[in-house]
Formats: C-alpha cells, structure tokens, sequence
C-alpha cells in the first residue's frame, strides 16, 4: 500500500475542528491500513476536541482489535468479525462525549468518516458529511451525506439521540485506492472532478500521491473554500516492502 495526507485549518475558525488518522500496517504478506476523517461541529462547542477524542479512541482500538488479525491465513476469517466491534466502539465514543457534554453543560459533536482496509478488502463506517470515495479505475462515492434540508446534520457522534451508523463493505480491485476527506475538500468539486484527479494508468508513488491532495486543496481554496480543509487516501497498485506507520 502506498499512502498520503493532507490536513491544513481553514479561515473561519480559530482552531481546526478537523481530526484524521491514517495508519497503514504490513504483518507477512498481508497489509490492512486505517483511514479516519472526523470534522467537530462548527455550530457547536469544542468541536475540536469531539474530532480527536474520536480520532485518538479508534486509533487505539485499531491497533488493540485489527492490527492483531493481520495474517495472510486468518484475516479473511477474523475480518468479518470486526464490523460489531466497531460500531461498539464507536458507540463507546458517542457515550462519552455525550457524558463530557452534559457534566460541562455543553453540547459538542463530529462527524467521522472510517474507513478499513484488510488486502484489498474494505469495511467502512460513517456518520454525517465526510466523504469517502474509491478512487483510480472506476471511482465514485461511497457515503451517502446524513443531511436534511439546508445541509443540517442528522447524524453525528456526540451530545445527541444514537441514529447508529452507516456500514458498507465491499473489494478493491487493482488500480484502485480509497480517499476519505471533509467538506472543506469536496465541496468545492463536481464528483467527476474529484475522481479525475486519480484517474490515471501511472502506477502512484507517496510523493504523486501527497502532489494530488496538495493540488486538491489549492484549488478548492481557489474555488472559495475557506472550512478546515483533511484528506487522506491509501492506494493499492503498488506493494511496499518492510512495515509502514504513517500517523495523523
């Protein structure tokens, strides 16, 4: 697997309310990464601090659940295992906040946008206005915005009913990679855009790949965006030797 991210604050808020992870892990033959992207609720408080408690507790439950099970001879066995666990923990997260919101009579939430990969195997979980895509051959997206009218959340992770989460799983094939980013991303973009830009028969290096990301961001700016801008995307074209941790 080769990987890239890019995490930059946007113009209206003080601090970035945008969190990710991407942890990308080899055991044998056999690679499994994670890719999180969680973006606190403008409107309401701390929501800088509701994305990193997400970000930090599925990290560390990524490698105290996941990491552990990435065997070539086991892995496809165990995986299916992990959908329960993780939305478990993920409620876990939203129990919390919830608690952290009433003792500080506040209200706070995020979205989050998860995303694992096991070989070419991918499970994703998701809750509010990230996005997820599969990019390279054949790209689109993969989430479905929990919005009503007026582009209000009707999901999220934090101090408010438990809507559960969004679950979709699915193969890679070869040419292909994830990207998960925030609406400081995408929202500036037609999807054909966005997908264009990975759209390529060139075999991706680390390097090409953090070029495309910095070259999304620089336009969507230049479109107008002015929100915390997160990306991160792990493509599966070309193989790496030794064990990789790349972490946000």
């Amino acid at each position: 697997m080769i990987a890239a991210s890019y995490y930059a604050k946007g113009i209206v808020n003080a601090v970035c309310q945008d969190s990710y992870a991407l942890e990308v892990i080899e055991k044998g033959k056999t690679e499994g990464a994670l890719l999180l992207v969680c973006d606190g609720i403008g409107g309401l408080q701390e929501g800088e601090y509701a994305s990193r408690f997400v970000t930090d507790y599925m990290k560390a439950w990524f490698y105290e659940r996941v990491a552990g099970c990435i065997k070539s001879r086991i892995a496809k066995a165990k995986t299916k295992r992990l959908i329960r666990p993780c939305v478990r923990a993920l409620y876990e997260c939203h129990v919390t906040l919830t608690q952290h919101g009433l003792h500080n009579n506040i209200k706070l939430g995020t979205t989050m946008t998860l995303v694992l990969v096991i070989k070419r195997r991918f499970f994703l979980f998701h809750v509010g206005d990230s996005r997820a895509y599969i990019v390279g051959k054949k790209g689109r997206c993969i989430t479905k915005d929990d919005i009503y009218k007026h582009n209000v959340l009707s999901k999220c992770i934090g101090s408010f009913p438990w809507r559960g989460v969004c679950i979709e799983k699915g193969k890679l094939k070869k040419g292909q990679g994830i990207l998960v980013c925030s609406d400081g991303i995408y929202k500036a973009f037609l999807e054909e855009e966005l997908l264009a830009v990975f759209d390529t028969a060139k075999p991706f290096t680390e390097r090409k790949l953090r070029k495309r990301l910095d070259r999304l961001a620089w336009e969507a700016r230049q479109r107008g965006s002015i929100d915390d801008q997160t990306a991160v995307v792990v493509y599966l074209e070309r193989k790496r030797n030794g064990s990789n941790n790349i972490q946000g």
